[in-house]
């Protein structure tokens, strides 16, 4: 089955057509400066847990967030998600494409590598270039 759309923050949680995602290549490599505070905290102070949570896709995925081995805090009043720091380090990734969802059971991703997700046409074209990625940016 040929691959036709992949999920990527494009605005929102969004399902695209795989030749879009390159395109959001500007907003993968501003991950730092765009994603959600804990999401950059944790990768700011703890870079060695957001490797290994990728080693643990790389050698097991697709994986769920609930196989990186962190326990689920209880949820304070107030808290819509309660994510555990796998969550958290597996979302960076997604933010900055290096993981990928390869499937969503009951609304919970399955995370991969982008070589195991995105089609082969898509990976072997070449890089985009600065002034290609700024054509995206808005």
């Amino acid at each position: 089955m040929q691959r036709e759309l992949v999920e990527y923050w494009a605005h929102e949680a969004s399902l695209i057509p795989v030749q879009t995602y390159r395109l959001l290549q500007w907003r993968m490599d501003r991950v730092d400066e765009g994603s959600w505070g804990r999401m950059h905290q944790l990768a700011r102070e703890q870079p060695g847990l957001v490797d290994d949570v990728l080693a643990q896709v790389a050698a097991g995925g697709p994986l769920r967030s609930g196989q990186t081995g962190f326990q689920r805090p209880v949820r304070a009043a107030g808290q819509m998600w309660n994510w555990h720091d796998g969550k958290v380090a597996l979302e960076y990734l997604f933010w900055a494409g290096r993981v990928m969802a390869s499937r969503r059971v009951n609304f919970e991703r399955w995370y991969d590598l982008p070589e195991r997700v995105l089609p082969p046409d898509v990976l072997a074209q070449p890089a985009l270039g600065v002034a290609e990625r700024r054509l995206g940016q808005h």
